[in-house]
């Protein structure tokens, strides 16, 4: 009886901890998905320098 008591205990605390780690895992997922999109044109590149057209742009030394 007892061991019965401690495996579902076990397998509820398990089950917590697995929730857990889950929704932090969403939660970094989606705010690199979104620190992502927020960062411009996907050839955006720190060594440029543009006035929003990219044909534009020059390189800074």
């Amino acid at each position: 009886m007892s061991d019965d008591l401690t495996f579902f205990l076990l397998l509820a605390a398990a089950s917590i901890l697995a929730g857990i780690a889950y929704a932090l895992t969403m939660w970094l997922l989606r705010a690199i998905a979104d620190d992502r999109r927020d960062d411009g044109p996907a050839d955006w590149h720190p060594m440029l320098v543009h006035d929003g057209d990219l044909r534009e742009s020059k390189e800074v030394f």
